[in-house]
């Protein structure tokens, strides 16, 4: 589905919200094919999660789980490096989850993508970081 053969902020910002797209689609077979084959994700209490296959059984459970409890999550890159035949891509994900009263909370984590490019020609994650921010006053 990604077909990203230019690394800069324009390619990365498109890929960000088509990205968003099929989360909200759970279509984590197209996100799973956004990861080189070998890549590594880390995210919060869990360990490192190795290659494509396993990446996408983590955004199935993901995004079924987003679903179940209708929350809403918005990518924000906020930089986005690139040298040769490696990228990187820091920035914010915000997530809002609603609670049965109406009210809504909302985590931030930061994240850190590193890209490569692979033989065929295409920019893919090599490397997937995140990690919650403190939750703010209230939340």
């Amino acid at each position: 589905m990604f077909n990203i053969t230019t690394f800069n902020f324009e390619s990365a910002l498109k890929f960000t919200r088509e990205f968003e797209e099929v989360f909200y689609r759970g279509a984590f077979g197209n996100m799973a094919s956004a990861y080189s084959k070998d890549a590594k994700l880390m995210v919060d209490d869990m360990e490192t999660i190795l290659g494509r296959e396993d990446i996408e059984k983590f955004w199935k459970a993901t995004c079924e789980r987003a679903k179940s409890i209708d929350m809403k999550r918005t990518i924000q890159p906020e930089e986005i490096e690139s040298s040769g035949e490696l990228g990187y891509v820091r920035g914010i994900v915000r997530l809002e989850v609603p609670s049965a009263t109406g009210s809504v909370t909302t985590r931030d984590l930061k994240y850190v993508t590193v890209w490569k490019c692979e033989g065929d020609g295409a920019w893919r994650i090599a490397v997937d970081i995140s990690n919650r921010n403190p939750a703010q006053a209230g939340q």
